[in-house]
């Protein structure tokens, strides 16, 4: 399969509305030769870079959570990642880390949200009014982050299907904010 098909087709998907995303990444990579576990890395390089054409939340999959969990841990700020056009709240940076958990949790509710996000921002924490949300999420990085290695680690052995209906987050004390419930009918 050429490039430029594949290129094509995922474009008419995002055109008509299918639940799939457009990851842009190096240019002249082609997309069916990126190796499990590398397309992570290639789309936080592309963060990184500035360079990341999202729409929606990343095709990502369930094997992606280790490499995901271990980028949970870092607070290098980015400026350019998915954002979730349904939000009113600007929100120009969030560490790579913040961003890690939160593909995490997009791949734990699957497609059972428009276009994929699992909240409104990629910010997690008790939210109380007049508090800087982008300070409070990324202080309580930690917290959220060993909810995940908690959580990967009771379910990893599960089918995925029976471990998405866990909350990482239940009785941890931090949330997404604007968090889209969860909706069994879609």
């Amino acid at each position: 399969m050429n490039r430029n098909w594949m290129l094509g087709v995922l474009t008419v998907g995002i055109l008509v509305g299918a639940p799939t995303a457009t990851l842009a990444v190096r240019k002249g990579a082609p997309l069916q030769t990126v190796a499990k576990g590398d397309r992570v890395a290639e789309m936080f390089d592309s963060m990184r870079a500035g360079k990341l054409a999202e729409i929606g939340m990343p095709e990502l999959k369930w094997e992606d959570i280790p490499t995901l969990l271990k980028l949970g841990q870092s607070n290098r700020m980015l400026k350019t990642f998915p954002r979730n056009s349904l939000s009113s709240f600007a929100q120009f940076e969030c560490s790579e880390g913040i961003i890690a958990l939160w593909f995490i949790e997009g791949i734990r509710i699957g497609a059972k949200h428009f276009m994929r996000y699992p909240s409104l921002n990629p910010m997690i924490g008790p939210f109380k009014s007049g508090v800087n949300y982008e300070e409070t999420s990324e202080s309580h990085r930690a917290q959220a982050l060993a909810a995940y290695e908690r959580w990967w680690g009771r379910v990893k052995a599960m089918p995925p299907k029976q471990a998405a209906k866990i909350d990482p987050l239940a009785k941890s004390g931090v949330d997404w904010y604007g968090r889209i419930p969860e909706i069994e009918s879609l």
